[in-house]
């Protein structure tokens, strides 16, 4: 058989564990300088995932922060241990 041979059983538990996508209309309508924020980010070194909301809120246009966003999402923007949005090592 060509190709890498795959766990069907740890794969199906993974599937279960993973969250439903998102679509558009659950996410907020920002303006984000997204440039700018890589930018910043790699110029102190960390990325931007790791900022501060009040960094990140120089790089939101129209008046909105992180607060704003996450009030407004239609989604979990922070899951659970359960829910966790990257799947989990298997070997």
């Amino acid at each position: 058989m060509n190709g890498q041979m795959m766990n069907y059983k740890k794969y199906n538990e993974i599937l279960k564990t993973m969250p439903q996508p998102i679509s558009l209309n659950q996410i907020p309508k920002v303006k984000i300088d997204y440039k700018g924020l890589k930018e910043y980010a790699h110029s102190k070194g960390v990325a931007p995932a790791h900022l501060s909301d009040a960094e990140k809120n120089k790089f939101i246009k129209n008046g909105k922060t992180m607060d704003w966003i996450r009030k407004n999402a239609k989604y979990n923007m922070n899951p659970t241990k359960k829910n966790n949005m990257l799947p989990p090592n298997y070997a």
